[in-house]
């Protein structure tokens, strides 16, 4: 049987050759540890001319979707059926997992739907085994639409091996971390918390952490093979547990890397970003999105504006370099409520930062609930779901109760040149000589 995971371009991203795909790497790898072979095709780096060409011929063709490359995911699938009219065309991912009966009805080129994570069902698939006793997925038979019970996350992240990084050598990806090439790792999935513009229904909401010697041997061999010293640590909750987070940069400091993470305002304390400064982080990047105490509550997002004033300082001050991650037309937003974000801009003063516009992605509690939120969505084409493009714009899909599109689209411009005028410090990823 021949196996092709196919990458799309991303839209919502202001570089999608940035990294590589770790979802697909992850499946090739678990699906080559049951000795069957795949092949990642990773179509960013591939001319649209040249699609059909090196899309080619295979019996099944995976693909993660996203809500903004849903569009592209179709047309993907009408090749991929063109090459093989017999072929099964198999979507996971956030997109998929949530809307699963709607992706299959709306494109009946796809097959099947991979609910959660991809692992184990992919494998189950591949070998070939009837549709109708493999749990989480949902799949098409005779033009009727049939749906298998969840299967459970995995909960010992250890039996995953490494990511299959074949990639690595192939193509020239852009990430950077302090001015130098960096690949992503992730080291846990899932995360506690809450908030509601977050679509939790592939990773779930308990974190289940990789164990530190699989972290450690995963980094040794990135070392070893390719030469990369310098790493991005993708998880929204790398500093959660503490203990954990002690005794990995203990053992991080070992290995003379240097490192970018996600930071945790909720709770990291000084202390903790000196800790993580001895390991070798020298970027770490916050999840502000306002300025507004108000708008926080709103969103769920446990937080106060001055524990993110804090965290701020405070890292800073332990001599990382700190990005913050802000978002403009979340519910609620006000004229107002822009310009308590530009204040708190002004006093904090992050080094860097990137400008996200909110849209209601599925699974979220928003999407779900937009009365509960005083929004109301005026634009379903998921084309336009995006936070954040390669002209550093976002889909303005959504009103608040006093703002409408235009507003929104307006006021990201005012905040957009404000942090423009403002500037920012450090060694930037390429992508922002675009901009």
């Amino acid at each position: 049987m021949k196996i092709k995971l196919i990458n799309l371009p991303q839209p919502n991203s202001l570089d999608d050759k940035l990294d590589p795909p770790l979802g697909l790497m992850y499946i090739k790898s678990f699906l080559k540890k049951h000795s069957i072979d795949s092949e990642i095709i990773d179509l960013p780096f591939i001319e649209k001319k040249d699609w059909k060409d090196k899309i080619g011929y295979a019996d099944l063709y995976g693909m993660t979707v996203y809500s903004a490359s849903l569009y592209l995911a179709k047309e993907v699938a009408k090749i991929a059926k063109e090459n093989n009219p017999k072929a099964k065309i198999i979507v996971g991912g956030p997109h998929p997992t949530t809307l699963q009966e709607q992706v299959l009805e709306d494109e009946l080129n796809f097959d099947i739907v991979v609910m959660q994570e991809g692992e184990k069902t992919m494998l189950e698939i591949a070998e070939g085994r009837d549709l109708n006793v493999i749990d989480g997925i949902v799949y098409r038979y005779s033009r009727e639409i049939y749906k298998n019970v969840n299967r459970g996350l995995i909960s010992d992240l250890d039996i995953i091996p490494f990511p299959d990084r074949e990639l690595l050598a192939q193509n020239k990806y852009t990430r950077k971390v302090l001015g130098n090439y960096a690949t992503s790792l992730i080291t846990s999935r899932g995360c506690v918390f809450n908030c509601s513009f977050c679509c939790k229904d592939v990773f779930g909401s308990k974190v289940r952490f990789r164990s530190i010697n699989s972290v450690i041997e995963e980094v040794k061999q990135v070392i070893e093979r390719f030469g990369i010293k310098n790493f991005l640590f993708y998880d929204d909750t790398f500093v959660l547990k503490r203990d954990r987070l002690y005794s990995l940069c203990e053992k991080l400091s070992e290995l003379d890397i240097i490192f970018r993470c996600n930071g945790n305002a909720r709770h990291n304390t000084f202390e903790d970003y000196q800790m993580l400064y001895d390991a070798g982080c020298r970027e770490i990047a916050f999840g502000i999105e306002t300025g507004s105490q108000r708008i926080l509550n709103i969103i769920n997002k446990g937080v106060t504006v001055e524990q993110n004033r804090k965290a701020i300082v405070d890292a800073k001050r332990a001599g990382l370099l700190v990005k913050a991650y802000l978002m403009i037309g979340n519910p609620g937003e006000t004229k107002e409520s822009v310009q308590e974000t530009i204040k708190f801009v002004k006093e904090t003063d992050p080094d860097q930062f990137t400008l996200f516009t909110f849209v209601p992605l599925p699974g979220s509690d928003i999407w779900k609930n937009p009365e509960k939120y005083k929004i109301k969505i005026i634009n379903r084409d998921f084309k336009e779901y995006f936070n954040i493009a390669g002209d550093n714009d976002g889909g303005a899909v959504i009103e608040t109760e006093e703002l409408g599109a235009d507003d929104i689209r307006g006021l990201r411009e005012e905040l957009l040149g404000f942090l423009k005028l403002k500037g920012q410090r450090g060694r930037l990823q390429d992508y922002y000589t675009k901009l």
